[in-house]
């Protein structure tokens, strides 16, 4: 009887050994294998790096910021007359230097250009232009924000922006 509960404790000890030895090559093998596959991920572009770059005029949303409908209306009617003229002439050139180049054109066909310096404030919210010469900035709230768009409130207009070609 001592033999045999001798016997059945080796078995046993053997069987865990051996299972425990498998398991273990099976773990380092998959931790050599997950070490081997990492995925490289590249950091987001920050709000200056997604500006620097040259900017077009693609479209105009008149309704952000007017409250009376007739104004909506009035500049509506005004802003179609130019947006044809406007839609990828008027330039935004956000250079990583710092300086600034705009050629924009106005609600009465009048090309105005500036030449200056541009920074960026409330927590990359706000982007300032400030022309040579001028004592104040431009001061422009970014509605929204990504590689191939840039949307800006100006002057209670957001003026949508898309990468020059």
């Amino acid at each position: 009887m001592k033999l045999r509960n001798v016997m059945f404790g080796l078995v046993i000890a053997l069987a865990v050994s051996c299972g425990s030895k498998e398991t273990k090559e099976n773990d380092t093998v998959a931790t050599d294998s997950t070490a081997t596959e990492a995925v490289e991920t590249k950091a987001p572009a920050s709000v200056k790096e997604t500006l620097t770059k040259v900017w077009v005029v693609d479209d105009i949303n008149y309704n952000v910021g007017l409250n009376a409908e007739k104004d909506k209306e009035a500049y509506k009617a005004q802003l179609e007359k130019v947006l044809a003229d406007m839609k990828g002439k008027s330039e935004l050139n956000l250079g990583a230097d710092g300086k600034v180049t705009v050629e924009m054109m106005d609600h009465t066909n009048t090309i105005k250009n500036y030449t200056g310096t541009w920074s960026l404030t409330d927590e990359d919210k706000t982007l300032n232009v400030m022309p040579e010469g001028a004592l104040d900035p431009f001061q422009w709230t970014i509605w929204e924000i990504s590689p191939e768009s840039l949307s800006l409130l100006i002057n209670n207009t957001t003026m949508k922006f898309v990468p020059k070609k």
